[in-house]
């Protein structure tokens, strides 16, 4: 496939993209495949969606960089991803306190 994604995937990705604009009403953004900076998290447009939501620059803040560390500690699916970060959103919208520590070892 020469770094391709192959006719079968991209027909699959076509249909969730589908999914996801037409009937769950998400903003598709294109593909940011090659663009610079591209990331899991849009940091701006999630910042942007909290504060719409009436968080705290606190929350957003503690929501933000419990996501970068989420996704950066490992890989998971898309399902299990999401309802992580579901909950650690829920968690900073409460104004409940949690902790970030470095796999293996405790917070000092």
């Amino acid at each position: 496939m020469n770094g391709q994604v192959g006719q079968p995937e991209r027909a699959t990705q076509n249909r969730v993209i589908a999914l996801f604009r037409d009937e769950l009403l998400y903003r598709y953004l294109g593909d940011w495949t090659d663009r610079a900076g591209n990331n899991n998290i849009e940091e701006g447009l999630l910042s942007t969606w909290l504060t719409a939501r009436g968080c705290s620059p606190a929350q957003i803040s503690s929501a933000l960089s419990t996501s970068f560390s989420e996704i950066t500690m490992k890989t998971v699916n898309i399902r299990e991803g999401k309802r992580r970060l579901s909950t650690l959103v829920d968690c900073a919208v409460r104004g409940e306190a949690f902790v970030i520590a470095k796999a293996g070892k405790p917070p000092s």
